[in-house]
């Protein structure tokens, strides 16, 4: 099978018609965002792979792209400084590219891209660079270090904050996706009792204003006595497991 039938055949995926590149066409650098428990892996020994475990494709975007959502605790993003080695085609959609999620390029042409750092900024400043090894040297040697070591110690920090909200949220995020109407009817009325919508269980936790999260965790630690018996473990067969 070739490389075109293999891209042409995740369309679904993209919701668009994919295609290639020209065989001369040039690219600038391209970036993505792989969340918080990713990244820190990044940054503490690399990754073997792009995206997820079952995910066919890997995203990728320009510094043109506007991401539909806030990123509050700036946690980077990787950039790609020879992205033809992942031989990206079109998406379909303007400032995005997808390849193959067992594609990976030479690790040394991936780098992390502070969270301050705007794209814009980070696509001159990558010009006429190969490695990560320049990428370093232009972000300032010593800083840009004293910047990743900084960054993996706020990653892991949102990191554990994250895994404390999924638990204590994990009940009533069950009894919402349960099979059983009379459980999500209950689970909405808690919700609205608490001030909790969809969002605040469903949304990536970086991307909810650190007020907010405080809020959601509050309403959490308050639903433990407001839930009623039926999300006990006696009803499990209910719920949708993650």
């Amino acid at each position: 099978m070739t490389l075109t039938d293999n891209l042409k055949q995740y369309s679904w995926h993209t919701g668009a018609p994919l295609c290639p590149l020209n065989p001369d066409e040039t690219l600038p650098v391209l970036f993505r965002d792989i969340g918080p428990v990713a990244m820190s892996t990044f940054l503490e020994k690399g990754l073997k792979r792009l995206a997820g475990p079952v995910t066919p494709i890997t995203y990728m975007r320009t510094a043109a792209y506007q991401e539909p959502y806030i990123d509050y605790e700036q946690i980077g993003r990787l950039v790609f400084l020879q992205p033809l080695q992942l031989q990206p085609w079109y998406s379909g959609v303007s400032h995005i590219y997808v390849a193959l999620a067992s594609r990976l390029p030479d690790v040394e042409t991936i780098a992390f891209v502070p969270g301050t750092l705007q794209l814009a900024k980070a696509e001159l400043l990558s010009r006429d660079i190969v490695n990560h090894h320049e990428w370093r040297e232009e972000l300032g040697g010593r800083a840009y270090d004293e910047c990743l070591t900084d960054s993996l110690e706020r990653l892991n920090r949102l990191n554990q904050a994250l895994q404390d909200s999924e638990k204590q949220g994990l009940p009533l995020r069950r009894a919402l996706q349960s099979s059983q109407r009379d459980i999500r009817l209950r689970a909405r009325d808690t919700m609205q009792q608490l001030g909790l919508t969809e969002n605040d269980l469903c949304t990536a936790w970086h991307h909810i204003a650190l007020e907010r999260r405080i809020v959601i965790c509050d309403a959490f630690q308050e639903s433990k006595d407001v839930q009623d018996k039926s999300w006990t473990p006696d009803h499990r067969k209910g719920f949708k497991h993650d």
